[in-house]
This record gives structure tokens, C-alpha cells and sequence, in this order.
């Protein structure tokens, strides 16, 4: 009897110290994260601003397209071919379909060798959640693209690119890197400090920005295409994070 009881007490002892560790590492990722990813005035205002342009796209006299036509023009005052490919291929590139899945794939590989299997999901579930969304919308909406880009026959409103972009920049800056922080210690000073969360928001801005003004200056979109997009990337963000912390919890 007293050898089943301090088996039991065993158990007991190495079950709360293994929730204590998951617990402890999900707290160590969630203060890697900057303070203003969370803000749940940040995820209404998201959610404002995608309702309201919906609204704006589906009305009979939409309210915001002249605003729309003067930007789609100033973005396209350069006239070149060329720096338009540029803009489309290149500085859109972040929000490419094929960013996001090898994104997917290098956080598989590495959080596999990390063993945190469970993390994987949240790196393809989050993607395609949101690839499907913006199609959905795109077909729901039927918004035709602007006489910039008479080539594209497909539609418009959101912006599947910055959608994508903001997904992807989001999961590799705000899950993948923080799980990295806290799994590798040992890495060198330089690349922590590069995960930071200072750094970590600089380059998600960046990436945003950059992917916004490739579809503008390439002509592929209208503006509130792309404001629209940014913002439901960026509430599948705060999904991401939110499934990540489950999953960690779940571990």
C-alpha cells in the first residue's frame, strides 16, 4: 500500500512538473509578443473597417470609389510596364500563395526537430483558412479589378496578396520566431535580438506595407482591396496566436 501510494505521489509530482514546463514555456512565447498584437481595440477597429468597406463595395453607388479611382490613379501615374511587373512580382511577394506554403513548410521542419508536433497546425490551418475567406469574399462580392489591369480576370475586393502577406509576416514574426526565442536559448545575441518584439513589429509593418504598395503600384487593385485585406490578415493573426497558445496548452 505505501509503495502504490508514493507511485501515485510520483505520478502526481511529474504531471504538474510537465504542465508547470508548458505552462511556462506558453508564458515565455506570449511575452515575446508586442503589447499592441493583442489589443482588442485593434481587432474591433479590424473588424469595423472590413464590415464598413464591405458595406461601401456592395452598395448600388459605392461611396468610396471616386476616392478609390484618384488613388488608383496616382499609384499608376508612372506609366511603365515594366516597374508595374516589378511591383506585382517582386514587392508583392510576400503575399504569393508559394510564400506562405514554403513559410509552412520551414516552420514544419523546424518545429518537428523542436518536437512541438502540435504547433505545426497553426502554420496550414491559418493560411488556407484565410486563402478560402478571401475567396469566398472575392466571389461574394464580384468587384471587378481596375482598368489597370484589364489582363486579370479575376475579382477584386479583398486583396488575396495582402490578406496572404499579413498572415504570413504575422505567424513567422509573432509564432514561429517567439517559439524559436524561447526552444534555442543558445542562439546567437544577434538573431535574439532580431526576434525581438521591437524588431519582430518593424518587419511585419514592413512586409505589410511593401506587399500593399506592389498591388497599388502595380494597378492590380484598388486601395480599399488592399485596406481590406491588411485587415482580415490581421484578424487571422490574432487567430494564429490564439490557436498557437491552445496548442501550447494542449502539449
Amino acid at each position: 500500500m505505501p509503495e502504490q501510494q508514493r507511485d501515485t505521489e510520483a505520478f502526481e509530482l511529474s504531471t504538474t512538473a510537465e504542465d508547470r514546463g508548458s505552462t511556462g514555456l506558453s508564458n515565455a512565447v506570449q511575452a515575446d509578443h508586442p503589447k499592441w498584437l493583442m489589443d482588442y481595440r485593434l481587432t474591433l477597429t479590424a473588424l469595423f473597417v472590413s464590415v464598413g468597406l464591405a458595406l461601401c463595395v456592395a452598395a448600388t453607388s459605392n461611396p468610396i470609389a471616386s476616392l478609390d479611382q484618384f488613388l488608383n490613379r496616382l499609384f499608376t501615374a508612372h506609366d511603365s510596364d515594366w516597374f508595374a511587373s516589378f511591383a506585382r512580382q517582386i514587392l508583392s511577394a510576400p503575399g504569393h500563395f508559394e510564400t506562405a506554403m514554403a513559410l509552412a513548410l520551414l516552420a514544419s521542419v523546424i518545429l518537428l526537430i523542436l518536437r512541438q508536433r502540435l504547433a505545426v497546425l497553426t502554420f496550414w490551418l491559418i493560411p488556407l483558412s484565410a486563402g478560402i475567406i478571401a475567396a469566398g469574399l472575392k466571389d461574394s462580392f464580384s468587384r471587378a479589378r481596375p482598368p489597370t489591369a484589364p489582363e486579370m480576370s479575376s475579382l477584386a475586393w479583398p486583396s488575396g496578396h495582402t490578406t496572404m502577406a499579413t498572415v504570413t509576416a504575422g505567424l513567422f514574426l509573432f509564432v514561429l520566431l517567439p517559439r524559436l526565442r524561447v526552444s534555442a536559448p543558445s542562439m546567437p545575441r544577434w538573431m535574439r535580438e532580431l526576434c525581438s518584439p521591437k524588431a519582430a513589429s518593424i518587419c511585419f509593418l514592413f512586409a505589410v506595407i511593401i506587399t500593399s504598395a506592389g498591388r497599388l503600384l502595380s494597378g492590380v487593385h484598388w486601395f480599399s482591396d488592399v485596406v481590406a485585406g491588411v485587415m482580415i490578415g490581421f484578424i487571422f493573426v490574432q487567430a494564429a496566436i490564439l490557436l498557437d497558445d491552445i496548442l501550447h496548452r494542449e502539449a
